[in-house]
């Protein structure tokens, strides 16, 4: 995944995830502050997205590769709670829009969709 050079520098962006392991899977959580618009058609009423494939050691490459931090606190029940704020924001939603696309993909595959090998890049 390519990092995020020219986020916007916005300090009233702010975005607060949720992220609990669901077997091999995230079920991902976001807190009712701001959203982008290309994120909020992944999330349900309730505000989670599942299933979710995260890597968050590219969230972290990411990151320190576009200068910006961001809070990752592990929870004592699995899982990670993740907020950021203004460019880091950004970023973290544009890592997520990636990850969300990648469960697409697989729940796709997982399906039996033959034009899910188009789209993942896989050749079959």
């Amino acid at each position: 995944m390519k990092p995020v050079k020219n986020a916007p520098d916005n300090d009233t962006f702010e975005l607060s995830l949720f992220c609990g392991i669901v077997g091999d899977a995230w079920r991902v959580h976001v807190w009712p502050n701001w959203l982008p618009g290309f994120l909020r058609h992944s999330f349900d009423e309730k505000g989670e997205a599942f299933p979710v494939y995260l890597d968050l050691e590219e969230l972290d490459r990411q990151m320190e590769g576009c200068g910006v931090q961001y809070t990752k606190i592990h929870s004592p029940i699995g899982g990670y709670e993740l907020t950021a704020s203004g460019r880091a924001a950004t970023v973290l939603a544009v890592w997520l829009s990636q990850s969300l696309l990648s469960g697409k993909r697989s729940k796709a595959s997982a399906d039996g969709d033959p034009s899910s090998n188009e789209s993942s890049g896989m050749v079959s």
